[in-house]
């Protein structure tokens, strides 16, 4: 079922509202990416919640009910809703290492509590994108024999693939979320990489389409392993090595 970005908005204050129903302390919950960019995708998109706490005023139960109210709002809603938890006090550290928080401070729709983001900065982008290069190239590479081939790998492949299209662009001064936009200014921010060109149009494609996909394993394989190259080659041009 298809919902409209009203709708999305008001399953992530639902949540909001339910989180807050159970007695924890939180400081804010951000709502970010595709929703509020207009490109969310039934079936294949997440609604982006950003919870921020204080280390002082949660204890682990606080996860065992966050757990709770997901699987609920979940189940009733039949969407993917996808928190990440994030310590106030971590901001400063987040915003060198994060790209969705640093998407955050582009675009943001606080739902509960203040704007903790308010008159905040980018971080250092750089280190930001050396970080996300790293990570994603090993988290590509793990995954080409651990596991297995199928929809939820191939949706973590697309994903990849254009968030490291995205960060690239850091190296140049751009920041963009649009994906359309990001693939066309990669495309012309990096000719050298015009033999990867094909591979960020097909993984667009596949987010577009990925409800109705069907493909089989070795079709699942294959585009993974061309994402590994791509990443590869960032990973060399830009000289990362950072050992995580």
């Amino acid at each position: 079922m298809k919902l409209s970005k009203n709708e999305l908005l008001k399953v992530a204050r639902v949540f909001a509202q339910r989180l807050k129903e159970t007695g924890v302390k939180v400081k804010s919950i951000i709502v970010g990416g595709s929703v509020l960019r207009d490109d969310f995708v039934s079936g294949f998109s997440d609604i982006d919640v950003y919870v921020f706490v204080s280390h002082s005023e949660i204890d682990s139960n606080f996860f065992i009910n966050l757990r709770g109210v997901l699987e609920d709002i979940e189940k009733e809603f039949r969407v993917n809703l996808r928190p990440d938890v994030f310590f106030v006090e971590d901001l400063p550290v987040l915003l060198n290492r994060r790209v969705g928080v640093n998407d955050l401070i582009e675009k943001r729709l606080v739902i509960f509590g203040k704007d903790i983001l308010n008159g905040v900065n980018h971080g250092d982008l750089i280190s930001v994108a050396r970080r996300t290069i790293a990570f994603d190239e090993e988290v590509i590479r793990r995954m080409l024999y651990l596991s297995p081939f199928d929809k939820n790998s191939l949706k973590r492949a697309i994903k990849i693939c254009i968030s490291v299209a995205k960060v690239c662009l850091f190296f140049k001064g751009k920041y963009l979320l649009d994906k359309r936009d990001i693939i066309r200014e990669f495309k012309q921010a990096f000719p050298e990489f015009s033999k990867h060109f094909s591979t960020l149009d097909k993984a667009y494609e596949l987010r577009v389409k990925f409800s109705s996909l069907c493909m089989n394993e070795r079709e699942i394989r294959d585009f993974i392993l061309s994402v590994y190259e791509f990443l590869k080659d960032v990973k060399l041009h830009f000289r990362v090595n950072q050992v995580l």
